[in-house]
């Protein structure tokens, strides 16, 4: 956890909750962003966006997350938040979200759930393969 003195109150910064991720995904939906990503590739792509996303991944101390007004904190910060901070709060989200760590094991989860629904299948499929002669017998017998 990070946290900041801005104007005098302290807003922090955790690991984001998927209500977050869902409010950064509307607001990168039309960016593809490049492998070799860094703090300072964020800052150039949010430019006039920085207010916003400083208000999504900030919130008071002691303010749950669904208590926050969105629009007016990104207006807040757009009239208040000084560029180091700024700066210093996207530095900080790469910290609390290690963006590749996370698609890493998304995807070996992705891979892994993969592999069972596979193996499912193989097994489901050699099962009906294996009872068939049974009832192929048992048809000839009667």
């Amino acid at each position: 956890m990070f946290s900041y003195e801005i104007e005098g109150e302290k807003f922090i910064q955790k690991s984001l909750v998927w209500g977050q991720v869902k409010q950064l995904k509307e607001l990168f939906q039309n960016v593809r962003i490049k492998s070799d990503f860094s703090e300072y590739d964020m800052i150039d792509l949010l430019g006039e966006h920085l207010p916003t996303f400083c208000a999504i991944v900030l919130r008071k101390e002691g303010q749950e997350l669904k208590d926050k007004n969105l629009e007016e904190l990104g207006n807040l910060f757009s009239e208040i938040l000084d560029v180091t901070t700024s700066v210093k709060v996207v530095e900080d989200f790469f910290v609390c979200n290690p963006i590749d760590s996370i698609l890493k094991s998304l995807s070996g989860m992705i891979q892994s759930v993969g592999l069972t629904l596979k193996n499912s299948m193989e097994i489901q499929s050699s099962t009906s393969v294996q009872s068939l002669p049974e009832v192929i017998l048992q048809k000839e017998n009667t």
